[in-house]
This record gives C-alpha cells, sequence and structure tokens, in this order.
C-alpha cells in the first residue's frame, strides 16, 4: 500500500519533466543551452519546493488520515504505523532528490540515454541489494527495504545525475546543488523547525486531528511565505502579484 500510494502521489511531480524533454530536443546553439541551464535550475527548484510541502502533508496528516482510511478490525494501527512510516520514508528521499527526475528528462532528450539508463539499472540494484540485506538479517524489518528504495533515489539525485547533467550543461555538481536544491533545503530545514516547535511546545504533542490540521495550516502558510520571498524568481513573482491584484 505504501508503494501504491507513492506511485499515486509522484505522478503530479513529472510535469516539469515531461515538459523539459521536447525542449531540450530542440536545442541547437550553446546559448540554448546556457537558457536550458536556468530553466533546468528554477524547475528543479519548483519542483523540490512543492515535493517538500507534500512530504509535511503526509508527515503531519498522515498517520490520522491514513487511519481514516483503512483503520478498521482488519488494519490495526500497528499495520497503519507502518505503512505511514514506509511512506514517509520513501517519499523524504525523493523530495530530496528533485534533481534527478528533470535531469533524467533532459539526458534522454540530449542522446544520453545509454549512460541514463546505466544510472536506473545501477541504484536499482543497489536498492534492492541493500534493501533486501537490511530486510532479511536486521531488525529493520520492512523498514529495510523501504530504505533500500530511498538509497537508490538519493544515489540518483546526489550523485549520478548531478554528476551526468554538470557535465553536460559545462558547469560544475556545486553549481548545480547551489542553484537548483540549496534554496529548498534551506526552506525545508525552516518548516521543519515550525512544526517540531508547535508539536512540542504549543501542542504538547496531542496527535488529534483538529491539531494537525492547525499545526499544517501554519507550515502551509509558511511554506507560501517563504516561497514567495525566497524560491521564486522575480519574473514569476511578479506574474503572481499580477494575477493577484
Amino acid at each position: 500500500i505504501p508503494i501504491l500510494i507513492f506511485n499515486s502521489i509522484t505522478p503530479f511531480f513529472q510535469a516539469l519533466p515531461t515538459i523539459s524533454g521536447p525542449i531540450a530536443a530542440g536545442i541547437s546553439n550553446t546559448q540554448d543551452k546556457k537558457e536550458l541551464f536556468e530553466k533546468f535550475k528554477i524547475w528543479t527548484k519548483y519542483t523540490m519546493s512543492v515535493s517538500i510541502i507534500a512530504f509535511l502533508g503526509i508527515l503531519i496528516l498522515g498517520n490520522t488520515l491514513l487511519n481514516f482510511w483503512l483503520g478498521g478490525e482488519k488494519v490495526s494501527s500497528d499495520d497503519i504505523y507502518v505503512m505511514i512510516t514506509v511512506l514517509t520514508i520513501i517519499f523524504f528521499a525523493y523530495s530530496i532528490s528533485s534533481i534527478a527526475p528533470l535531469a533524467r528528462s533532459i539526458s534522454l532528450a540530449v542522446g544520453l540515454h545509454w549512460k541514463s539508463s546505466i544510472i536506473e539499472i545501477t541504484t536499482s540494484i543497489v536498492g534492492i541489494f541493500v534493501g533486501s540485506i537490511l530486510l532479511l538479517t536486521s531488525d529493520f524489518g520492512v523498514y529495510g527495504m523501504a530504505i533500500g528504495i530511498s538509497m537508490a533515489l538519493i544515489l540518483r539525485g546526489f550523485l549520478f545525475y548531478p554528476f551526468l547533467i554538470s557535465n553536460f550543461f559545462q558547469s560544475t555538481v556545486f553549481s548545480i546543488f547551489k542553484g537548483t536544491i540549496a534554496k529548498p533545503i534551506v526552506m525545508f530545514s525552516i518548516l521543519c523547525i515550525i512544526y517540531f516547535a508547535i508539536k512540542i511546545f504549543i501542542l504538547n504533542n496531542n496527535s488529534s486531528l483538529l491539531f494537525e490540521i492547525i499545526a499544517f495550516i501554519v507550515v502551509l502558510a509558511a511554506w507560501i511565505f517563504i516561497n514567495t520571498t525566497f524560491i521564486l524568481n522575480q519574473k514569476h513573482r511578479d506574474s503572481i502579484k499580477k494575477f493577484l491584484t
């Protein structure tokens, strides 16, 4: 069930990677590549930003909502806890590895499909191997497989695809990280601090749905504020202001 939920959520974050493919296929000169590089950094930053608020929604509301949906005689609260923990682990890895989907789409469009395929196969093998070892030989149980899947996602987003795409754009891995995930990671850290401060000091670890909704609304408001002032570039910020006025 956690994998099914994960697979039903992630297509919503594939719009920008899908768009980037045809654009990448049409580049014909250095200027086009520079423009694509700038778009790649912006799209990755926005994709990670949206993934972060989705992850925090799962973290804050997931257990309660899943209990409402699946809870009953056949599914215990412990089963729900395992499901939401597995989903949270995998979606966290997906959220912080937002470079990979866009880099993969561009790589496929510009003729780097063999290298991309090798990355996908290699990381999948590593993830399955690590997950199986943890599942069979440790106390992690099913969490071990979730860790293995997460490792595959993180290897793609933090190691292989950044190197591949930085070579294509004739840039550096540091520049890729700085232009794509640096600001969203700072935002993610701030939002986590806000959530746990609310949970511990204001809600006293209360787990009722009402308090969880309040916590998520506060986090969502902070996410909107940080996005409009820190994540969005000036052009898109002006477009939003124009739309709202």
